[in-house]
């Protein structure tokens, strides 16, 4: 820290050194701009899921029943296939997931296209919802996944780098001036 300090008293490098990163935090930023605000508009709304309807559908809860009582897992993607057709006879969809939630008796059949969800009673299989879950799309936003996997990867480490980055040239920007009018007071005195 000390090497740093006497680094910083050398005004012309000093002034040099935040002219440079100025620049630097300027391109990062610009560049990072719209992944950021993205990632935090789309954060902000993940946020608030459970509080809008149209972002996830209200559960329908039905309390603690006895699991025993719960139809099977193929009983279940039956059901929820065929509330599909019934539904849109003219989509083809499948149930890829079943999640159930044993404490509140919550059954939810999640689709494999169009990021839908059926909600179905856990003991007599009848159909509760079948609604969009915004949720899933707007998370696939959040995370680049929408996209790709790979464009998962390469966006999620771009931003990491560039938060650290700019968290960097930040700091330097704001302590670079405070220490220059230190040494001007320190002159003057």
């Amino acid at each position: 820290m000390a090497l740093f300090c006497d680094y910083m008293s050398n005004f012309s490098i000093t002034s040099g050194l935040i002219r440079g990163f100025r620049r630097y935090h300027k391109w990062i930023g610009l560049f990072l701009a719209i992944f950021l605000l993205i990632s935090a508009l789309s954060g902000m709304l993940l946020g608030w899921k459970k509080n809008i309807d149209i972002l996830q559908p209200t559960e329908i809860r039905h309390g603690a029943v006895n699991v025993e009582d719960y139809l099977g897992f193929a009983e279940m993607s039956k059901l929820g296939n065929q509330y599909w057709q019934d539904a849109y006879p003219e989509v083809e969809n499948q149930v890829k997931r079943i999640d159930v939630k044993m404490d509140k008796g919550i059954v939810k059949l999640l689709y494999t296209n169009g990021y839908w969800e059926a909600q179905i009673h856990p003991i007599d299989g009848s159909l509760l919802s079948l609604k969009r879950r915004h949720s899933d799309w707007i998370e696939a936003l959040h995370d680049g996944s929408l996209v790709s996997d790979n464009f998962k990867l390469i966006m999620m480490t771009l931003l990491g780098l560039g938060l650290t980055a700019l968290s960097v040239t930040g700091f330097y920007l704001w302590y670079g001036p405070v220490k220059i009018r230190e040494r001007k007071k320190d002159r003057k005195a």
